[in-house]
This record gives C-alpha cells, structure tokens and sequence, in this order.
C-alpha cells in the first residue's frame, strides 16, 4: 500500500495524504518511531478511510500505533475505516458521533478502547472485538447501532437493547466493560458464568426490568453503579468471592434485604424502618451509598474490621445524630452538629467521601496525622470552613474534596499533594498568577475550580512545579480567564484532561523539554501552544550593596542552554568578593540554571580601621563555642551558607566574646563584625 502522496512537517508532527484519498495528522511519540494520528482541522475525513501501518515524513518512517483522542470525532462524512494491525490504542472519543460510520475494522492488535470511542454511531452495524482488547472505556460503544452482542473470550464490551429478554454470558468471559448492558431494558434474567470476575462502571444501570442476576461464584469486583436503579430486581446472589463493590451499585434497587457477604457491605434498604443496625463483625468495606437514604435509622455501629467506606455511604441518613467512624474510617458528620470546631480522632486512617458534606456549622476541622486519604466531596459545601491544615500523611484526595468550600482564605495543600485553590484567596489577595510550591507531586481533581456555581476569573497565569508528576482531570476547570501555564517539570507530568475548558494562548516548558511535551499522549493536544523558555527563578544579590553589587554578563535562555554569568563586583576602599553563598568561589561565575536558584554574594574588608586594632576568631574549626575578640567591635552577625542570619550579638565594651554554636548544623558559616565605620568579615566552620 502507498503510504504517502504528500506531506508537510512540524517539529514532531506531520500531516500525509492516505492512498484512499484522506488528509491525516501524525504525531510522534517522543523518543520513539511511533505516531498516534488524527484528522486534520477543518479538513475532516469521509468516505472509506484507510489508515496504513506506516507513515513517513519524507525523512524517516513511522508506526501508526494509536487513534488520538478526539481523533476523528463527528466526522459525519465517513462511511468506513480500517485500522492496520500496529494500532494498540483507540483513545478517548476516537470516533465519537461518526453517525454514518457503517463499518469499522480496528485491526487484531488493539489493546486498548477508551470511553466515547465509538459513542453515537448510530449506523455502525459491522465489527469484530479482536482478541487483544483487554480494557474498554465508559459508554464506548453508547448509542451505536450493533444490533449483536460485541465481545471477545474474555470481555463483553456491548449488548444491545433488545436483542434478548434472558441471556446468558458466554463462558470464559472474565470482564463486563462499563455500561455494556446499560438501560436495557428488554432485558428480565442475566447469567454470568464462573469464569467472570469483574462487573464495570453502570453495566447494568437502569435495566429497568430486570429480575433476575446470577453472577456466578467468581466475581470479585462489582464497580461502581453496576446495578444502579434496576428497580424491578428480584433475586440475585452475592458470591464470597466479592471484595469490592463500587458506589452505588444498588442503589434504586428496591430490594428489601441487605446485601453482603463475609467481607463487603453493599445494600441497606431505605424502605426498613428499624432505628438501629449493627454491621457484622468481620466485614472491611461499607459501599459508597450502601445506607443513603435511609431515614429511619438513628444509629449504626461499624466494627473495627472495617478499613474502607465508600463515598456517601451514609449520606442523607438525617436521623443520624452522632459522628459516625470506627477506629480506621470516619464515615459521617451528621449534617445538624452543633459544633462550630470538630478534632478528628486520632487513629483515623480514612476520611470517607462525602463524609462533612454540607457541614456548614463547621469553621474548623483538624485531622490526625493517621489520616492517609480523603475521599470525594469529603468537605464539599462546608461554606464556612475558614481553617483547615492538610496533613503530610495524606497521599490520596478523592474528586473535588473542597468544593464550594467558599470561606477558605488558603490554599488547601501538603508536601506533595495541592488539594485546592479558594477564590476568597485569590480575591483577598488579588492574585493573577500563581505558583505551585516546589515538591507538589499531584494536583488533585479540579483543586483551581472552586465552585458547581461560579468561576475562577482572577488567575491569567499559573507555574507548575519541577516536582509535578501527575495533573489531575479538570484541575483547572472553570477558571474562565487562565492563558498561561508555565512548567518547571523536565519530564511532562501525567494527565487525563487536567487542562480542560481552558482558552489557553501558552504553554511554556523548560528549555530542552519541547519535544518531549509535543511527543507525549497528553500535552501534544496543545501542540502549537507550547514552546520552551527559561522558566527557573535565577535571583543573584550582595550581601551588602555598600560592599558589593552583582554584574550580569549572560543572561540564562534557551539559546544559550539556560547558562548565566554574572560577576560579584565588589566596591573601592579594601572591599573584596570572598564567596558565594553555596561556597563556591568563582567569579566570574558561569551557571546552567536547572532549577529556581537563590544565591548571595559575600564580601570582606581588608580589617578593620588602624585606630580599631585586628579581630580574631577561635578555634576555628570549632565544636560549640566561638571566640570573637578585637577593638572597636559594636556588632557580630553570623550567616549560614544560604545567607541566613542565624546569629546576632551587640558590644558594649571590650572583651572577647563568646557564640554559641553549639545548636547550628555543622557546615561553614561567615562571621561579621562591625565596627563605627567599617566592617570585618571571616569564614569559620562548625564540626
């Protein structure tokens, strides 16, 4: 097959020509000869599109190995497409709302379908899940127009509405994808096999007329909303082979008993009306929303094997006067606390999703170090939280923890964690640009958008940090106004959408770095915003202007591989450069500016004035004390080598004078004396 009639080329991307007549961009993954592909703007595909298993650029050849994301969505026009056998991965929304796309071949290697893949083909009527899919996103195959079931030997990705009132899974199945069998409601009776071991996100949500569910005796994972509102829903088992079950899974079930088994609780029915329920010793995980709703209890005890909740587990439990936690999890803060100040016990591990929703009596909430997670919603519309100290023990934020938690005047963050950004923050300070404090690893799901109900519009600009690994989804959402992102990070942080809704103008990246944030699955979906500048703070400064000032000679850019040099250059009158505050000695001094540097330059004097006499310091090296003795001294300062004054003594008459040292760390420190009018400086090392 010809693989090119034309092209153009980028720095990392190329648009070619397909033989069967179709204009196409590819884009190289960085470091390697794989592309990812997609259509070209304005110019989108129709007919019959046939993607090759190579590209080339007129220089170098090329793997085509994955649909991009959004690739060739509402391409109304195309009536077909054959993927070759190199493509792994169908991104996000490949080929959403195709609505005439008749015929789709994916190829034999395709690992890999993700959510809106094929949502809204409504003519789609052809295609084979090879053997290699093992993973299938949310609502893929939504609104498509497959008539049979799609699966493979060991996932059903689709079952259409239907097609048959009882079915039964093939064996050797071990996966239902996310929302495979969705409102199906022709659907009354489902058998799963024992060879299946998964249920995926609403696989079976709003089956209205459903009754009957064998889930064999495998299952061990039931996700999230599996059997959201299938109310008709008559008889199911519930395997002890289960150990997790997603938020929600029954909820809208109307059935009458509590479902669970010797480790998870899944079901509470709202319609009992005891007041009080003991969950059975043994049991480690409540559900998220295994008792929402259910008014009439007033008490629950969760024993302490339990290490898990799920998120609103208990919510709108409002007869529920006490908080509710065990030893390990804090499940519920009833809505009506009296209090204005709460102290999470100590020894809590986990704070469940939902658990201080609308909690609006709280100003002030303290959380143990135990604390390792926070679940979503935790603290959404707690409006008059003003306080609020995030834990170092914390490594994991549920989706939108802080929302609408309008009266904080904080940023909400720890070593490694940023968990969100307040508007009344940005507002009292009247801040447009902000940076993300150095160390910050994760920046949590939508952190910059504060509210269901209002925008960010103050920030224009943000710096991520070098320490930055992982860009939550929709973690800026909303923030109406932000242009700029500015990136310290070598290595472009993971994401899935963690820029969405931004009207972007820039996105700036170390020097060095544009390639590999043009090549990466994420960031090449900005690919003609980014380009690379000097985004490092270099801060050089004297000591003592009246000593010394500092001489740029180089100012640090791309061009010259972020390289300063600049000159301490010290005054007339016996003054002289004596180091830099990291210890180094050059001057000139050249420097590759890899990271936001702070450095001092340090000046002496020749001694002090003849009618002052000479200054001595000893020992030196010294253990503890040290001894300063000299005329004329009225003032010791002592630095340590970041320039920071750690020591401060004044003389009022002669004698020699001892510094403690004994608590300083051990390192080199400069020691400065003044004098009436002039200025004595040494360097002594502490063991």
């Amino acid at each position: 097959m010809a693989l090119l009639v034309s092209f153009t080329t980028w720095a990392q991307r190329f648009q070619v020509t397909l033989e069967s007549g179709q204009n196409i961009l590819c884009f190289v993954k960085a470091g390697t000869n794989d592309v990812s592909v997609e259509k070209v703007g304005g110019d989108p595909p129709s007919g019959d599109m046939v993607i090759p298993e190579t590209v080339s650029d007129g220089t170098n050849t090329y793997t085509v190995k994955k649909i991009r994301y959004y690739g060739f969505n509402s391409c109304s026009g195309l009536h077909s497409v054959v993927l070759p056998n190199t493509v792994t991965d169908i991104d996000y929304g490949a080929f959403y709302n195709c609505v005439n796309l008749v015929d789709a071949n994916i190829g034999n290697s395709v690992v890999n379908i993700g959510a809106y893949a094929f949502r809204g083909c409504g003519s789609l009527n052809s295609m084979l899940l090879p053997e290699s899919v093992d993973s299938i996103g949310d609502l893929a195959f939504y609104d498509c127009g497959l008539s049979d079931p799609l699966y493979n030997s060991h996932i059903f990705a689709y079952f259409p509405d239907g097609y048959a009132s009882e079915y039964v899974i093939p064996d050797g199945i071990e996966k239902i994808a996310s929302y495979a069998f969705d409102e199906c409601n022709s659907l009354v009776s489902i058998s799963m096999p024992n060879s299946m071991t998964s249920i995926g996100f609403s696989a079976f949500a709003s089956c209205g007329n459903l009754e009957t569910v064998d889930m064999g005796n495998s299952i061990t994972y039931i996700g999230e909303a599996a059997f959201h509102s299938c109310e008709s829903l008559a008889t199911i088992n519930f395997p002890n082979s289960v150990t997790f079950v997603g938020d929600d899974a029954f909820y809208g079930t109307h059935w009458l008993e509590p479902i669970y088994n010797e480790r998870v609780f899944a079901y509470y029915p709202p319609s009992d009306t005891a007041s009080n329920y003991i969950i059975p010793e043994g049991i480690e995980q409540i559900a998220g929303g295994a008792f929402l709703a259910c008014y009439n209890l007033t008490s629950v005890v969760i024993p302490n094997s339990v290490t898990y909740v799920g998120w609103d587990a208990f919510g709108d439990c409002y007869g529920i006067e006490e908080p509710l936690y065990n030893a390990h999890c804090f499940a519920r803060m009833p809505f009506d606390y009296a209090a204005t100040e709460y102290v999470v016990p100590d020894g809590i591990e986990q704070i469940a999703g939902g658990a201080f929703w609308s909690c609006d009596r709280l100003r002030s909430i303290a959380l143990p170090k135990s604390v390792t997670s926070i679940g979503k919603y935790a603290f959404e519309f707690c409006t008059n939280l003003t306080t609020f100290e995030l834990p170092n023990s914390v490594t994991e934020i549920g989706d939108c923890a802080f929302m609408d938690c309008e009266s904080l005047t904080e940023p909400v963050y720890n070593d490694h964690i940023f968990a969100y950004f307040p508007t009344r923050y940005a507002q009292l300070n009247n801040i447009t640009h902000y940076e993300v404090p150095e160390g910050i690893e994760t920046i949590a799901y939508c952190a910059f958008w504060p509210s269901w109900y209002s925008y960010n519009t103050l920030l224009t600009s943000v710096t991520l940090p070098a320490s930055l690994t992982y860009l939550s989804e929709n973690s800026f959402y909303n923030c109406s106004n932000l242009r700029s992102i500015r990136t310290k990070a070598m290595t472009p942080p993971d994401s899935f959408d963690g820029l969405f809704s931004l009207d972007l103008e820039e996105i700036i990246v170390p020097c060095g770095a544009e390639t590999d944030y043009k090549g990466s699955d994420f960031w090449s979906e900005y690919y003609d915003l980014i380009h690379e500048d000097n985004v490092f703070v270099l801060e050089v400064t004297s000591s003592d202007e009246e000593q010394g000032t500092i001489a740029f000679l180089q100012e640090p850019d791309c061009d010259n591989g972020n390289t300063a040099i600049f000159e301490a250059v010290a005054n007339e009158g016996g003054h002289y450069f004596s180091q830099w505050s990291d210890g180094n000695t050059d001057n000139p001094r050249t420097l590759v500016v890899e990271e936001d540097t702070y450095l001092v330059a340090y000046f002496e004097y020749d001694g002090l004035s003849e009618n002052e006499g000479e200054i001595s310091i000893f020992p030196n090296p010294t253990n503890g004390m040290l001894n300063v003795s000299g005329e004329g001294i009225k003032e010791i300062r002592v630095f340590n080598a970041m320039g920071q004054m750690v020591k401060q003594q004044f003389i009022n008459r002669e004698e020699i004078l001892q510094i403690d040292m004994s608590n300083q760390s051990s390192g080199v420190y400069l020691l400065q004396a003044l004098g009436e009018s002039s200025t004595f400086i040494t360097r002594f090392v502490k063991e």
